[in-house]
């Protein structure tokens, strides 16, 4: 159906849902509960980051994520720096 990978407990490396499964809340149920993994991990956590693909933007932007920048481009792979306050 789904995974999440978050790194040092604030930086989400991968956040996939299977195409027949998108739209179905899977993403932000990933999202919520690694995040409260995370923060009973490590409890300074006040903010966490993705390089969101151009796709997944409106996904994150669901999920609360601001843009910190603008649209990058690293080994041919293009992302859009955001983060998100950590409640």
């Amino acid at each position: 159906m789904g995974m999440i990978e978050i790194r040092d407990y604030n930086h989400i490396s991968l956040l996939f849902v299977d195409k027949e499964f998108q739209g179905e809340g899977i993403a932000r149920e990933l999202f919520t509960e690694a995040l409260k993994i995370c923060k009973l991990k490590d409890k300074s956590i006040v903010k966490i980051y993705v390089h969101a693909s151009p796709f997944s933007i409106p996904v994150y932007q669901k999920l609360g994520f601001q843009k910190t920048g603008d649209m990058q481009e690293q080994f041919g792979i293009k992302y859009l720096p955001m983060e998100r306050v950590v409640d």
